[in-house]
């Protein structure tokens, strides 16, 4: 009987635990997978003993117990998220949508925006990012807005979801938006909420060069040849918070017509600060040819160069640099540059230099802000530099050291080429700038008042003449001095009735362009004339019947600057009146166009040959 009460009190206690074992079992399994809906579940306890009287084992089993599993519906959609933007940019967010329940479903996925809020976001986009890596890429799926997506119990699902925020949505404010998924038979469904806040708008981007690489030191003066460091200030289109962006800055030259453009990389993440690198490069015509985007700007000494940028919260921004901006002094007579002048440069109006009429005027180096003098002396090129000069109305005042003379008397259209001349300010006059800094680019001819031996002398081919006759002239030019002469010409006062034959004019034999020509007065281009050297110019005229008789006389000189040389003359008679007992008949004789000539032949008027040798009969 005892044995008998211990067993049965020991029973149920194995019993018990054999089946907490089993139970515990069970739900194991199911955190690790749950079975799918419909799965049935059977399931009996047993319990054993050891009897001492009969000695030996006795098992006790219980009733089988028979469950189906029922379908669970269950969504989770997570985390929340926020982000700062600039306006007029896009945000990002990364959700996990996960299907908790046991049967596969059908998902619908909706964005919109909160209430209570400061601004609505535009363009909703989302995207099942099936690589995971956090961005839109090529596998990725996308999902209409309303669209679904389904996913088996259990499974996950990660989620882009994009939205802009509108340019007009104001600074420092704050928008919600959220995602709704559910299933399409509405058993399940969950909701994320996410949050925008707007960075302070920033101001207009600024664009400007700099004197190097380092973009230490901003500059509106570049050397000729050497590579262009261009930075734009645009936070605006820093759209990327993660990584650098981009933007596209233009390079154009003003004397070349050159235009290129250059990509400009962002200095880091987020930093709104765009570089060209490692700097535009440059060249000169006289190594290659200008060409528009070939990744070169093509520039002149004293080129300006205007750089673009485009868009970033402006329609356009500029910026403006000068390459080698110098002016010159040089001899009006030789082209020789002219050292040692004292160049002031003289404020008019007052306007640029801080109330000052007639003082010397405000000069900032090449940096903008760095004032320097407006008082110079040129060195041995004859250079001079006034780097940036504000808006005002100026003028030049040049003190030459002696045998030199300024103003010029020598009129703009005779001096030497290559020169940036005006007609007022390099003789002197006002000029007037009106763009915020700009540098002083003119050049000033200076008179030298030393004595110039140039010499002329004149011949006629023949001692007399009547009307219809042909007659050459000779003129002889010496420079008798030890200067040379840049710009010679030669003036020519021709006879009444004498008229100058086109085409016929001759330098040391040679062709020479027919002169300017204005009534009797000839004028003739000779150029440059060498210390100690002659030149002989020589030319055809026809007496025509308006030459009155008598002594017909012709005078000419040289001009160099404001040198001028003797009066060459030169006599002919001229035989006969116009209305006397005898006439002549002047005409001549050309070649005209005829069928069987080649086409380029007929063009009488531009093809009028003439035929000397001829016999004529009256």
């Amino acid at each position: 009987m005892h044995e008998q009460t211990a067993m049965s009190r020991r029973l149920p206690v194995i019993l018990m635990t054999t089946v907490m074992s089993l139970a515990g079992l069970v739900l194991s399994q199911g955190a690790l997978a749950a079975p799918p809906a419909g799965t049935p579940i059977v399931n009996t306890a047993s319990g054993t003993a050891m009897l001492t009287s009969p000695a030996g084992p006795i098992t006790v089993q219980s009733n089988t117990v028979r469950a189906i599993v029922q379908a669970i519906a269950g969504l989770t959609l997570t985390p929340e998220r926020y982000a700062q933007v600039m306006p007029g940019t896009d945000a990002l967010f990364r959700h996990t949508l996960r299907n908790s329940g046991t049967s596969p479903s059908e998902i619908r996925l909706s964005p919109s925006n909160g209430t209570g809020d400061d601004f609505d976001v535009t363009s909703f986009r989302l995207t099942y990012d099936r690589d995971g890596d956090g961005n839109v890429s090529g596998p990725d799926t996308p999902i209409a807005n309303g669209g679904t997506i389904t996913l088996a119990g259990g499974a996950t699902a990660e989620l882009l979801l994009e939205c802009t925020v509108p340019l007009a949505a104001p600074s420092l404010a704050r928008a919600r938006l959220s995602l709704f998924a559910a299933t399409l038979d509405g058993s399940a469904s969950a909701t994320v909420s996410d949050s925008i806040g707007t960075l302070l708008l920033p101001g207009p981007p600024n664009l400007g060069f700099y004197s190097s690489e380092t973009y230490g030191q901003p500059t509106r003066l570049t050397p000729l040849g050497a590579p262009l460091y261009v930075q734009a200030n645009a936070p605006q289109c820093n759209r990327d918070f993660a990584q650098p962006d981009t933007v596209t800055i233009t390079i154009h030259s003003v004397l070349t017509g050159d235009q290129d453009r250059f990509l400009a990389i962002e200095t880091g993440p987020s930093t709104g600060v765009f570089r060209v690198l490692p700097g535009a490069p440059t060249s000169s015509p006289l190594t290659t040819s200008a060409q528009d985007n070939d990744g070169v700007v093509t520039q002149l000494r004293g080129d300006r160069l205007t750089a673009v940028l485009v868009g970033c919260g402006a329609i356009e921004t500029k910026a403006n640099a000068w390459v080698e901006p110098q002016s010159v002094v040089f001899d009006a007579r030789n082209d020789a540059p002219v050292a040692g002048a004292r160049v002031q440069l003289i404020d008019m109006t007052g306007a640029g230099n801080g109330g000052q009429p007639g003082a010397l005027a405000r000069v900032l180096d090449a940096d903008g802000i760095t004032l320097t003098s407006a008082e110079v002396f040129t060195g041995a090129d004859g250079g001079f530099r006034f780097p940036l000069v504000p808006p005002s109305t100026y003028r030049l005042v040049v003190t030459p050291s002696a045998p030199y003379r300024f103003p010029s008397l020598v009129p703009l259209a005779e001096l030497p080429a290559g020169h940036l001349l005006d007609a007022a300010a390099s003789y002197g006059g006002p000029f007037v700038l009106t763009e915020p800094l700009t540098p002083i680019q003119l050049d000033l001819p200076v008179d030298d008042l030393s004595p110039v031996a140039l010499f002329a002398e004149k011949r006629a081919s023949r001692a007399s003449a009547e009307p219809g006759d042909l007659l050459d002239y000779t003129v002889r030019l010496a420079n008798r001095s030890d200067s040379a002469l840049a710009v010679v010409r030669l003036r020519d006062v021709l006879p009444l009735g004498f008229a100058y034959v086109p085409g016929t004019a001759r330098l040391g034999g040679a062709a020479l362009a027919d002169p300017v020509r204005s009534g009797a007065n000839l004028a003739f281009a000779i150029g440059a004339l060498a210390e100690r050297t002659t030149a002989e110019v020589s030319y055809r005229v026809r007496v025509t019947p308006a030459a009155a008789a008598g002594m017909a006389i012709n005078t000419a000189w040289a001009e160099a600057g404001s040198a001028r040389s003797n009066d060459a003359t030169a006599r002919v008679q001229v035989r006969g009146e116009a209305f006397g007992s005898e006439g002549a008949v002047v005409g001549s004789v050309t070649l005209a166009a005829h069928e069987r000539l080649q086409p380029a032949a007929r063009d009488v008027e531009d093809r009028k040959l003439d035929v000397g040798g001829s016999r004529h009969r009256i």
